[in-house]
C-alpha cells in the first residue's frame, strides 16, 4: 500500500519542496494546511479543529492506516492519501550521518530469511545485533526476518556466497507446538462442545502456531508467511483470546511470555 502510495505521488507530483512547505503552501493532496504559519492573514479564522479534523477523517475511513499531525499543525493528514512533509537541508544531513558508515566501523554480512519467503544478504554495524527487517529485491518493499545468519567473514566485503555453510545462527528457529503441548492448550482455545455452524473456522493450532510465531520473530502482523493463512484472521482470533483472558492461560500454561 506505501509503495503504491509512494508511486503515485511521485508520478502525480504531489511531494512538495522544502520551501514550499515552509512558506505555508498547503498538502498538495488534500489542500489541507501544512504549517500554521504567523502572519498568514491579519486576521486568522477561527478553526474548530475537532469538527474539521472530525470531517476529515469520515472522509477517510477506507484507508486504515490512520492519521497524522505534523508539528505546529492544527489538522490531520491521512497516512495513505497524504505525501509526508518535506526534510529540512539539516534533518537531511542528521540522517545521512546515522545511516551511512564511517570508515574506520566494519560492517557484518547477515544472510536473513523474510516473512515473503525469500533470502537476502544485507549489512549492519553490529555483530551481536541482527537485522530485524530487510528490503526484500524480488518483492520490492521492506519485510520482517525471520533468521538471520551472521557470515563467518568478520567484513560483510569479505563475504562470499560458500560463507553461509559456516554462519553463526543469530536467531534461532521457531519450534511449533508439540502434540503434548497442543493436547493441554487445546482444552483452553477450542470448547469441550462445540456448537458451530455455518462456515468452519481456522484450524485452531494453527492459528496458536501463528500467533507464537509473530511474537517470536516480533514482527507485523501482516508478515506472517502465507502458510499460516489469513494474517487478518489470525490477528482477530488473536484479540478474542487476550480480551477474555484465554491468551494469558496459554502462556502461562507453556511457561512462554
Amino acid at each position: 500500500m506505501f509503495e503504491a502510495g509512494r508511486k503515485r505521488w511521485s508520478s502525480e507530483g504531489l511531494y512538495q519542496s522544502y520551501d514550499a512547505f515552509a512558506a505555508g503552501e498547503p498538502c498538495p493532496a488534500c489542500h489541507r494546511a501544512l504549517r500554521d504559519v504567523d502572519g498568514m492573514a491579519e486576521e486568522p479564522p477561527l478553526l474548530d479543529a475537532v469538527s474539521d479534523n472530525d470531517g476529515f477523517r469520515s472522509a477517510h475511513t477506507a484507508c486504515g492506516f490512520g492519521f497524522c499531525r505534523i508539528q505546529h499543525c492544527s489538522t490531520d493528514h491521512c497516512h495513505r492519501c497524504c505525501p509526508p512533509p518535506p526534510l529540512s537541508a539539516r534533518q537531511i544531513d542528521v540522517l545521512r550521518e546515522l545511516l551511512s558508515p564511517t570508515s574506520s566501523g566494519p560492517l557484518f554480512g547477515w544472510y536473513v530469511e523474510l516473512t515473503c519467503e525469500h533470502a537476502e544478504f544485507v549489512t549492519t554495524g553490529r555483530a551481536d545485533e541482527p537485522p530485524h527487517t530487510a528490503r526484500c529485491t524480488e518483492c520490492d518493499t521492506t519485510r520482517g526476518v525471520i533468521v538471520a545468519a551472521r557470515s563467518s567473514n568478520q567484513r560483510a566485503d569479505d563475504a562470499s556466497p560458500g560463507a553461509a555453510e559456516n554462519a553463526e545462527t543469530a536467531s534461532p528457529h521457531f519450534q511449533p507446538l508439540t502434540d503434548e503441548q497442543w493436547q493441554r492448550v487445546a482444552r483452553i482455545v477450542q470448547p469441550e462442545n462445540p456448537a458451530h455452524r455455518g462456515r468452519p473456522s481456522a484450524d485452531a493450532r494453527t492459528i496458536v502456531n501463528a500467533i507464537r510465531y509473530r511474537a517470536h520473530y516480533g514482527i507485523p502482523w501482516r508478515e506472517l508467511p502465507p502458510s499460516f493463512g489469513s494474517w487478518q484472521t489470525v490477528a482477530r482470533r488473536y484479540r478474542q483470546l487476550v480480551t477474555d483472558g484465554r491468551w494469558e492461560q496459554i502462556m502461562r500454561m507453556l511457561g512462554e511470555t
